[in-house]
């Protein structure tokens, strides 16, 4: 699971070291910086910009003296925190060891281990004699499973269940075998061992189909090989002995091309070299060997004799006679009645070695067969008698359908027609159960099998891709929080990085503030400067040169009405036009460097009246444009709004050489906007501009304005000055 105990205990250690190691970076990152910058506050340089500030008082020296402390506390807690943990985990990781170590005392301890090594030892000893001495390996079996009670183990237990089952087929009693396996299904279901499940489901099928229930062995023989693909052990060799049982049911139903179909997948599995696969190889060998002679193909006896030379080795009886029999039968179809004598003597001793009563009745039924079709009908009736009555003792029925047959026709041949008619009427029945309902419904779980075969195939396969997406998603969750912690760290360590960044940038700020408002200042200075020097010229000139002016021209008309013929005099005329002249310039230099009409009716009437006095003096056309309503605006505002327009226009006079002058005064809910346009020859704004537009764009600035040019060669020029009030 990816949240176990132990996977949630790494995870929250891997977590606890992330913080760790987060606190850490807070101090690095946090406190040295700080400690520099404590050290550029102390500067006399920074002093020197900003004498307001100075090392005993900026703002951010009570933050980083605090940081200090509290992070070194913080420190020295989260290291203590750390070392507790570290010892904890490491303790409680020795302990768990030590408990795992102490399960049990030793002196348990020493008997767990001798009475396991008399169970291992017993069920060896048990499996090696189970083929040639089926008793003797009961009673071995039944010690073991006494043993295993005082440890309830139930591995043990299914297992030595199953192997008695084995030993009770053997025997022939069946309903012994039924019950020793109902036993071991129900405490199967505690063991996780797919190998257990498939041998309890391999032995079911072989009481079934020896009691003629074709439909139901074929239904375990297919449970049994689910349950070993489902864990990936399609190809163990429990597998191939349940295809080699399964080739032996299709054999009986007479449908060899599919028991050669469960051959090969067996073969494919076998391997000859390896000692355990030979039993299983030689039943192989057998069946192959009973299709070929069914099918009057060449390599039976090859094949049983192969398959007798590997049970011989191995001292297995119970195989050895069924293989004498089927060789005995390969004889008779070669008429070599003294080989098949000879065979059948061996079987019968094999037989009576096994005391299973399967192996003696199928030895009497070959004895009476061989009788049979050497035309013997009098000495055939008593071992097939013998066949008969034992099968129906039994149960079992595999072989009852070809007793049933072969008595039949030895009443019949020997004139006894009523036990014939009766025989006959059996065999008809026998065999018309096996045709039409054990081997349809055999086939059609046969059908089902491979139907659901290629369902779990592609089952498997989409659980593959979906197992192995649970390995990616894993592998992703976990390094998903290595990622997070790591983003984390970096994260922390970015914002801590973007705080430093930003009070450094903010100090910067307040530095480059200093600085500007210093600019603001002095260009307001100097502005406030220029405008007082103005307006005491504009005063001088009104209250000085202006009277002196007017005092002259009172005497000059005085002369002229003391001497008539002055006036008539061109030089006089032509001095008293230059003397009003002089006075009209003065007057409106007096006017432009402080304009009444600005003071006493605001700025649209003395721009209007600049604009006039610009067209009468130039002959250029000046348009006046003037949209919504004047609000209340500080006086030197409104100055620097009227000089604004004034510098503009006169550097259009000037320069531009225009024909028109476009002045647009636009007043809105909270803004005011200025634009001078003229149709005049333009120029490049990219290139260096005069002083005079220049000092114009930063006294915009110092009023919170922008101040924007527009302008190519040839297309004019259009100046703009937007202020949020």
């Amino acid at each position: 699971m990816i949240f176990s105990r132990q996977n949630l205990e790494l995870l929250a250690l891997f977590l606890l070291i992330d913080a760790y190691i987060g606190i850490l970076l807070v101090y690095f990152v946090y406190y040295l910086p700080n400690k520099r910058w404590e050290q550029v506050w102390q500067s006399e340089s920074l002093g020197h910009l900003a004498p307001g500030i100075t090392s005993g008082n900026y703002f951010l020296k009570p933050i980083m003296n605090r940081s200090k402390r509290t992070y070194q506390i913080i420190i020295a807690i989260a290291t203590v925190l750390m070392i507790v943990v570290l010892g904890m985990y490491g303790y409680l990781q020795r302990d768990k060891k030590q408990m795992l170590e102490r399960g049990k005392d030793q002196e348990g301890l020493a008997l767990y281990q001798q009475d396991t090594a008399l169970i291992n030892e017993l069920g060896r000893k048990a499996v090696a004699i189970l083929a040639a001495d089926t008793d003797s390996a009961i009673v071995l079996l039944e010690q073991v499973l006494v043993l295993n009670k005082k440890y309830d183990n139930k591995a043990t237990e299914v297992k030595t269940l199953s192997q008695l089952a084995s030993c009770y087929i053997r025997k022939g009693d069946y309903e012994k075998t039924l019950s020793i396996l109902d036993e071991a299904f129900e405490k199967v279901k505690e063991v996780n061992d797919p190998d257990l499940v498939a041998v309890l489901y391999n032995a079911s099928a072989i009481i079934y189909q020896q009691h003629g229930k074709y439909s139901r062995s074929i239904y375990n023989y297919f449970e049994g090989l689910n349950t070993l693909k489902e864990k990936g052990l399609s190809h163990s060799l429990r597998a191939a002995k349940m295809y080699s049982n399964l080739a032996g049911l299709f054999i009986l139903l007479e449908e060899n091309a599919q028991a050669l179909k469960f051959l090969q997948e067996a073969r494919a599995i076998l391997d000859p070299e390896n000692p355990d696969h030979r039993v299983t190889l030689a039943y192989v060998l057998c069946n192959s060997g009973i299709i070929k002679a069914s099918d009057n193909t060449s390599g039976a006896a090859t094949d049983l004799n192969a398959s007798l030379a590997i049970v011989q080795a191995v001292n297995d009886p119970y195989l050895s006679n069924k293989i004498l029999i089927n060789l005995s039968d390969l004889s008779l179809l070669q008429q070599d009645y003294k080989a098949a004598d000879s065979l059948l003597d061996e079987a019968l001793l094999m037989a009576k070695k096994t005391k299973n009563p399967i192996s003696i009745l199928l030895t009497n039924y070959g004895i009476g067969h061989a009788y049979l079709v050497r035309g013997d009908y009098a000495h055939a009736i008593s071992p097939l008698e013998a066949a008969y009555r034992d099968s129906k003792k039994s149960g079992y029925n595999d072989a009852l359908i070809t007793i049933t047959k072969d008595l039949k026709e030895a009443y019949a041949k020997t004139g006894n027609y009523s036990k014939a008619f009766a025989i006959q009427e059996e065999y008809l029945n026998q065999k018309d159960q096996v045709r039409h309902n054990e081997k349809k419904q055999t086939f059609e779980l046969l059908m089902q099998f491979q139907a659901a075969e290629k369902d779990k195939q592609l089952a498997r396969s989409q659980l593959e891709i979906a197992q192995q997406e649970i390995r990616i998603r894993e592998k992703n969750i976990w390094l998903g929080v290595f990622v997070i912690g790591t983003f984390l760290l970096i994260t922390l360590f970015g914002l801590l990085l973007f705080s430093f960044r930003s009070k450094q940038k903010l100090q910067e700020e307040q530095l480059k503030s200093v600085g500007q408002q210093r600019d603001i200042e002095r260009l307001s200075a100097a502005f406030e400067g220029e405008e007082r020097e103005r307006t005491r010229i504009s005063r001088d000139i009104h209250d000085g040169v202006m009277s002196t002016f007017a005092t002259v021209k009172m005497r000059i008309k005085k002369l002229e009405d003391d001497i008539p013929l002055l006036a008539q005099h061109g030089a006089y005329s032509q001095t008293m036009s230059l003397f009003e002249q002089a006075t009209s310039e003065l007057r409106r230099t007096a006017h432009h460097l402080m304009p009444d009409l600005l003071l006493e009716d605001g700025l649209y009437k003395a721009v209007f009246y600049f604009a006039q006095n610009i067209e009468e003096n130039t002959g250029i056309k000046v348009k006046m444009e003037y949209f919504g309503d004047a609000p209340e605006l500080p006086q030197n505002f409104v100055l620097f709004l009227y000089r604004a327009i004034q510098e503009l226009v006169q550097n259009v006079v000037k320069h531009a050489h225009a024909s028109q002058i476009l002045i647009q005064l636009i007043y809105g809910n909270d803004t005011i906007n200025i634009t001078v346009d003229d149709n005049g020859t333009g120029f490049d704004p990219g290139t260096k501009t005069g002083m005079g537009l220049k000092s114009l764009q930063n006294r915009t600035k110092l009023y919170n304005g922008t101040f924007n040019i527009s302008s190519n060669l040839g297309e004019g020029t259009s100046v703009t000055l937007d202020f949020v009030l």
